[in-house]
């Protein structure tokens, strides 16, 4: 389940189907792919979601609110068995595959260096996963007092 920047929620329902939901779970819309299996989301600051098809080797992008935009990925590109993806601060999508490896990580120096504008970000502890995927900050309030996650 991933937040989108318009604070709809992003589903995996089932493996071939996709919910996109409000901010109280109410349903908005859908995205199915028969024979798909999505396995991994990822949302960046410019209000896309990308669903990785790990068994037929797809990253589609979506708007916020589940409308299909374009494949990112084909099996043409040899992406397959996706586990997980993250888009990071300079907008570049991250796959992870079952392997354990991602595109263009040095494990030995644990930073990621952008390809394309030869940022270097320090990878987390917690790998991938401990990375911002994105900038802006979502709100949440309690009975007592609004609190800013950072």
């Amino acid at each position: 389940m991933k937040q989108t920047k318009n604070l709809n929620f992003v589903i995996a329902f089932c493996e071939d189907v996709v919910l996109f939901t409000d901010e109280h779970f109410k349903v908005l819309n859908s995205f199915n792919k028969s024979g798909a299996g999505f396995k991994a989301i990822a949302a960046d600051n410019y209000g896309n979601v990308f669903l990785a098809d790990s068994k037929n080797g797809f990253v589609y992008m979506l708007s916020q609110n589940g409308v299909f935009q374009q494949n990112v990925f084909s099996e043409n590109e040899g992406i397959s068995n996706t586990t997980d993806m993250i888009v990071d601060e300079c907008g570049h999508l991250w796959l992870v595959v079952s392997s354990k490896s991602i595109q263009n990580l040095d494990m030995s120096d644990k930073k990621i260096i952008c390809p394309l504008c030869k940022t270097t970000i320090a990878l987390p502890d917690e790998g991938v996963g401990g990375l911002k995927s994105y900038p802006f900050k979502l709100k949440c309030f309690t009975e007592e007092k609004p609190v800013m996650d950072a």
